[in-house]
């Protein structure tokens, strides 16, 4: 189950990838079905889920593709981001992003950054479903930003 965060009226957005038997996944959100519950606006977009937050509270939505579904946790909240930090996955193949809301609660927001290079030495794939993944040859200044801030 994924757990997003967002402000009244902040927008984002979801690609459903599902794992196949060998072990590749495959994006299947132009089929998946989708419901929300209150709170939440969501629309099927030609590679995407958006959502669109609308009120404080906490709401669901539910995604169906083929015989499977999930879950994904929506809390709206007021409360405003207070920090964001990048880091590397383990096997180094992956910048994380981290907010953190000025209630303490730390998310990864990978997919809801935009990420920036400065330099010709390493790309950050910025496509929905797989930003983050980093390709290095080299050296370079990566930014992410999100909602104002900047790591």
């Amino acid at each position: 189950m994924a757990h997003v965060r967002l402000a009244p009226g902040q927008r984002a957005l979801l690609v459903l990838s599902g794992l196949l038997s060998d072990g590749s996944t495959q994006d299947v959100t132009p089929g998946a079905k989708l419901s929300t519950s209150e709170g939440l606006e969501a629309a099927m977009r030609s590679t995407a889920v958006e959502l669109r937050a609308v009120e404080p509270g906490r709401s669901s939505l539910l995604l169906q593709a083929e015989s499977h579904e999930t879950v994904v946790t929506v809390e709206v909240t007021k409360l405003g981001m207070t920090s964001l930090v990048i880091s590397e996955s383990a096997d180094r193949s992956r910048l994380i992003a981290t907010a953190t809301w000025e209630d303490g609660v730390e998310l990864d927001v990978s997919e809801l950054v935009e990420w920036h290079v400065d330099g010709a030495g390493v790309t950050v794939d910025a496509t929905l479903g797989r930003r983050g993944l980093v390709g290095a040859t080299g050296d370079a200044h990566v930014v992410a930003e999100l909602n104002g801030l900047k790591a």
